[in-house]
């Protein structure tokens, strides 16, 4: 009686974990290249020193554009700020 018990419960505890939503569609993350901390407002580079900048996945919570300088550092910028508006207007230019 224990034994089949026992079965049932971990028979109903598999079927449970196999038909969960969160099996089915998986754990929603942020794709790769999303960024979280923003470069400063009070912080201005000189867009000579930028080597380039691109928009961050549509997919990302926050949108952003990644500028690397000459020196290959990667930072994040907020697009709507005047430092981004810069970038997008003369880097991107899109």
């Amino acid at each position: 009686m224990k034994t089949t018990c026992i079965c049932l419960a971990l028979g109903l505890t598999m079927t449970m974990v196999i038909t969960s939503e969160a099996f089915i569609y998986g754990i929603e993350t942020a794709p790769m290249g999303c960024c979280f901390n923003f470069l400063g407002t009070h912080i201005n580079i000189p867009l000579s020193q930028i080597r380039s900048a691109n928009r961050t996945n549509p997919k990302c919570p926050k949108p952003a554009i990644v500028a690397t300088t000459v020196l290959d550092k990667d930072f994040c910028v907020k697009p709507t700020s005047k430092f981004g508006i810069r970038l997008v207007k003369r880097v991107i230019k899109a």
